[in-house]
């Protein structure tokens, strides 16, 4: 269940694996910025969402024509695909991609990111 104070969290966690991912980064390849190795972690996160929210997709689309099979975690992206319907699902995978374009185009990060977990709630 995500609301508010859950979205901000999510957020607040995936900032940190960002900053811990660009920090990593940047020990093992010296010449890159912290600030682009981060950007890299954030696109990182914003890719695995827009996936499992592609996966539910393909899930609800695929139990409207019988059982769906070959997902991994069937459980939990069925999960999601209930609470989630078709709509919502795809709304979410718009949201995020235009969540990357901002990113790319040097915004807040952390404040692109509690907006976009944020804007999720109401595709619920």
């Amino acid at each position: 269940q995500l609301d508010y104070g859950k979205a901000l969290s999510l957020a607040a966690w995936i900032t940190n694996q960002a900053k811990e991912f660009g920090r990593s980064w940047c020990n093992d390849h010296p010449d890159d910025t912290t600030t682009a190795a981060e950007r890299r972690g954030y696109i990182c996160w914003l890719e695995i969402i827009a996936h499992v929210y592609s996966c539910a997709l393909r899930f609800a689309t695929a139990a409207d024509m019988g059982r769906p099979n070959g997902f991994d975690q069937p459980e939990e992206i069925g999960i999601i695909a209930q609470k989630w319907d078709f709509w919502g699902c795809a709304e979410v995978i718009r949201a995020t991609n235009r969540a990357r374009g901002r990113l790319e185009a040097n915004v807040n990060q952390a404040l692109l990111l509690e907006s976009l977990l944020l804007e999720y709630i109401k595709y619920e």
